[in-house]
């Protein structure tokens, strides 16, 4: 009892925050605008009951069940918040609530708390198939944590066309505030629990391995992973796929969201290791076990002293690994970007050309453009019309001559990789500059409901208490419940 009383009070000055962060973000696609720097007094009042409905679960207990880290936390505690500020919206602000808003406004839930209940579902999944093939789920590991990424991102930016700009091009009060930094903080959450996902995965197979030849598995998926990931990143993997399937390629094109999603993997990649280590540094302080195990002829594997700061050498270097995996993969990416760039213009020029041919798309903050001409051309004088409708017109004409496969235009856009004469200069979508700031409270948001994706996913894999060396791992452990610990602890440790 009085270590949760003060571990309640040590979380008040985190959780607040975040939940003040977390409001600010959900309640942009209500219309509902509260700036970060100047807290309202609503914010501040969902803090403090965020963190009074988190820490009773964790104070008061009935029997011999305690509320699951899921439900007592700043995620689970959300699903109160997400009716609440709708209900806020509605009543109170006199806000149309209208079904486009729910529309989005659902979108970014299920873009940000999605993205982390698939890290427990793939989890779920990779033990089942560890139980029936190591080599197996450690190539599943990769492919389902790097394919579901990419299908999340791609579909956050489809929504945001359909359910954003389209309800906007015939009211342009239908969503008001600046929704595309809902947009980038669905991207960022996705690749940081995607990323946390894939680290707390191999430390759960790391703690329930028999022998160290779980290393291998491990080096195995972290080649695949980061072959992967290099390839996807640089865009390499776009243009090859485009190369070969063309039919395919004409839906793969990079857009701003795909950059925008790859430079957030530079910051984002490292933040899942904070949770991994901070988890070590409270194992050690609450049983100050700092060895590693070493006075065990096996090294602690399989796991058998559970008071370990961080559970034995095999989960040790299980994280270096990934650190070092990590690491190498941003180096290969920095490599390839400066040295062997994507031809990205030589393979999808004519596709992000012919989009200005799309009256929905003529919109150069559309987020489906990467590379958008600079209409008119240089060498037009200054007292030539340089409206927006010319310069619409001159961008529509341009798509016009590439769809009807004109010579001198196929030729300047594909052969050589860049523009002839006949083309405008090019420049980069303002959706890179425009959407790629992040305050620091919600960066702690994101690191806050990491710390709980590691909890949870830990207990959920290992059984109740064996997370932070409370209760002994066992075989009888392996086969229990694992979904049981998603919403209800025991707290009484499982029988060896």
């Amino acid at each position: 009892m009085k270590y949760n009383l003060y571990r309640c009070l040590c979380d008040a000055p985190i959780e607040i925050p975040c939940a003040i962060a977390m409001t600010t973000l959900f309640a942009g696609p209500l219309g509902l605008q509260f700036p970060l720097h100047v807290p309202t007094r609503l914010t501040i009042a969902i803090g403090i009951i965020y963190w009074i409905t988190e820490s009773l679960p964790k104070i008061v207990s009935v029997g011999n069940l305690l509320a699951s880290e899921y439900v007592s936390s700043n995620v689970g505690c959300s699903f109160f918040l997400f009716p609440a500020l709708v209900a806020y919206a509605k009543f109170y602000k006199k806000q149309q609530v209208t079904a486009g808003r729910l529309k989005w406004y659902v979108t970014v839930v299920l873009g940000t708390f999605g993205a982390w209940n698939n890290v427990i579902i793939i989890l779920v999944i990779y033990l089942t198939l560890y139980e029936l093939s190591g080599v197996l789920a450690s190539i599943f590991l990769s492919m389902a944590f790097a394919s579901s990424e990419l299908l999340i991102v791609k579909l956050l930016s489809h929504a945001y066309v359909q359910l954003v700009m389209a309800p906007r091009s015939t009211d342009p009060m239908a969503l008001i505030g600046d929704q595309k930094q809902a947009l980038t903080m669905c991207v960022v959450c996705t690749h940081a629990f995607t990323e946390l996902g894939r680290l707390l995965c191999l430390m759960v197979g790391a703690i329930r391995a028999d022998s160290w030849s779980f290393l291998g598995l491990t080096l195995l998926s972290l080649f695949v992973s980061c072959f992967t990931n290099a390839m996807v990143r640089t865009l390499w993997f776009h243009c090859l796929v485009a190369r070969w399937i063309p039919r395919v390629g004409k839906h793969i094109c990079p857009t701003s969201v795909t950059a925008l999603h790859n430079d957030a993997k530079y910051p984002m990649g490292w933040l899942r290791f904070a949770s991994a280590w901070g988890l070590f540094l409270g194992r050690g302080l609450i049983h100050g076990n700092w060895s590693l195990g070493l006075s065990n002829w096996s090294l602690n594997v399989p796991l058998q002293d559970n008071t370990v700061w961080c559970f034995n050498l095999l989960v040790f270097f299980t994280v270096l690994l990934c650190m070092a995996a990590e690491l190498l993969e941003d180096v290969i990416v920095h490599y390839l970007q400066d040295h062997k760039p994507a031809p990205v213009w030589t393979v999808f020029s004519m596709q992000m050309v012919a989009r200005f041919g799309n009256p929905r798309k003529e919109d150069i903050y559309h987020p489906d453009h990467l590379l958008v001409p600079c209409v008119p051309p240089q060498h037009m004088t200054a007292s030539d019309d340089f409206s927006c409708g010319a310069v619409s017109q001159g961008r529509r004409t341009l798509a016009a001559a590439v769809q009807n496969s004109e010579d001198e235009i196929q030729h300047g856009l594909s052969k050589h990789g860049r523009c002839s004469d006949l083309l405008p200069a090019l420049t980069a979508s303002p959706n890179l500059k425009h959407a790629r700031t992040i305050h620091t409270m919600q960066i702690q948001s994101v690191s806050g409901a990491s710390l709980v994706l590691a909890i949870t996913a830990l207990s959920v894999g290992l059984g109740n208490g064996v997370a932070f060396g409370h209760c002994p791992f066992s075989v009888n452990s392996k086969s229990s419940s694992m979904w049981a610990n998603l919403f209800v602890f025991q707290r009484r440790c499982p029988e060896v």
